[in-house]
Order: C-alpha cells, then structure tokens, then sequence
C-alpha cells in the first residue's frame, strides 16, 4: 500500500475548529459539499457559513459565508482546504460585527 499524503491537518482538526468558532460567535457553523462541475470532473464544491437563529419562526441571520472548490493548487487534502476555508469564514466573520459604543 502506498503511504497517503499527510498535510498535518485532520478531519478532527477541522471539526475542533468548527466547534470553537461556533463557541467563540455565539453562532452555527454548516458546512455543505457538493460535487462539482459537470460530467467528468472530478471536483468538489464547498460552502461554510455562519448564522445565528432569528425570532422568526425558521428564519436565520447570516453572519458570514466562504465558497470555494476542490482540488485547488493551495490545498494538497481536503480537510486541509476546508480547514482554511474555516478560517477564512472567522476572518469574515469578524469583518461582518457591528462597532457599538460601550455605555456605562
């Protein structure tokens, strides 16, 4: 058997990760997978996003969300990909907050 290629990051880093940002927002974090493409092509399309449930019955707040596919020339894996993709969706979560003004 060959050896597989080991990019140091596993699918139980990525869920971790996931877990803690969805600790740290106060949010859910959903990740979807679809293949990609058309006939023939070997790919897989992702989406990430973060949303927080609304007040309305079946409604959510969409705070941030990353897409993207794979195979890619940045990602050798593809827990690596959507472990990055996972940080990147922290980073556009961060961006979306709103700057209140702190009164005492």
């Amino acid at each position: 058997m060959g050896k597989s290629l080991n990019s140091g990051i596993t699918w139980s880093d990525v869920t971790y990760l996931l877990l803690g940002l969805e600790g740290i927002h106060e949010c859910r974090v959903e990740l979807t997978v679809l293949t990609g493409g058309g006939p023939g092509l070997n790919s897989l399309d992702y989406t990430i996003s973060a949303w927080v449930p609304t007040v309305e019955a079946h409604q959510t707040k969409t705070i941030a969300v990353v897409r993207g596919s794979w195979p890619d020339r940045t990602h050798p894996t593809f827990d690596n990909c959507i472990f990055n993709a996972a940080y990147q969706l922290d980073r556009e979560i961060g961006r979306n907050y709103e700057q209140k003004e702190i009164t005492i």
